[in-house]
């Protein structure tokens, strides 16, 4: 059995940004005492202010209302569970254009008007999970998302990845932890077997895009984490060698460079 931790260090490839947001970029990450940059040695959750989706909290009022109004012994937990910092789902195109600048403009008014008790507490943490491969989760009718790779899919991902970079370029002052494609290199391992399956189609595909991810939000306030299952997954010993292997060929499509790496735990 082999037991490795591989650290996957990708080389920054943003594509063109308007020159006045690069400056604004580049200015607010003068200022070492107000920004959210990472170094590779910091762990991004420690010492900030989580906040908490508006949207999801307004969702957890309308049950609040009624555990209020019954009289539930549920009422206590709920109240705290509305509290919860939870991530924002990128999940599709329109999510990426829309909900993802809402999403940020929202945590930097929220931290500017001291949320979280105030700047002295740390920079604000936004957590986000991009989830929209071309043909994801081997295109299983309640997930398969809206990019097929016979449609363009994989051109429209790497402008759907730029435009999250792009966004994100313009939010120096926020830090940001992103979980990248949940279940897509699990999928790859065990799914993927038969070259001619959805999956097997599909993940040479993906593994590419997943590396021009990395690649691509790769910025100093940011963390980029990815999912690599669970030992119920792939600790099996059948699983473990392919899992590794999977892993190697990723990290050979990732120049390597001593920048912020991403990591998968």
């Amino acid at each position: 059995m082999r037991i490795a931790k591989i650290i996957l260090l990708p080389f920054l490839t943003l594509p063109s940004l308007p020159s006045t947001t690069a400056e604004i970029f580049s200015t607010s990450f003068k200022n070492p005492s107000s920004n959210a940059a990472i170094s590779p040695s910091t762990n991004p959750f420690q010492s900030v202010r989580w906040f908490p989706d508006p949207i999801y909290q307004s969702q957890v009022q309308s049950s609040l209302s009624l555990l209020s109004a019954s009289q539930s012994p549920l009422l206590p937990a709920a109240k705290v569970a509305q509290t919860a910092a939870t991530p924002l789902w990128v999940a599709s195109e329109e999510a990426a254009q829309k909900n993802l600048t809402e999403h940020l403009r929202a945590a930097r008014k929220w931290g500017r008007n001291g949320g979280g008790g105030g700047v002295e507490n740390g920079p604000v943490l936004v957590q986000l999970i991009v989830y929209n491969l071309p043909d994801r989760d081997c295109s299983a009718a309640a997930s398969e998302g809206d990019l097929k790779i016979s449609d363009g899919g994989e051109e429209r991902y790497r402008k759907f990845i730029e435009g999250i970079a792009e966004t994100l370029w313009r939010y120096p002052d926020l830090r940001v932890v992103v979980t990248l494609e949940p279940d897509a290199i699990p999928n790859m391992v065990t799914n993927a077997g038969d070259p001619n399956s959805k999956c097997g189609k599909a993940k040479p595909v993906q593994l590419n895009l997943i590396a021009y991810a990395i690649k691509t939000l790769t910025l100093p306030n940011l963390r980029v984490y990815l999912d690599f299952g669970h030992s119920g997954w792939l600790g099996w010993s059948g699983n473990q060698d392919s899992a590794l292997n999977l892993l190697e060929s990723l990290a050979t499509l990732l120049p390597t460079s001593p920048i912020p790496p991403a990591f998968y735990n």
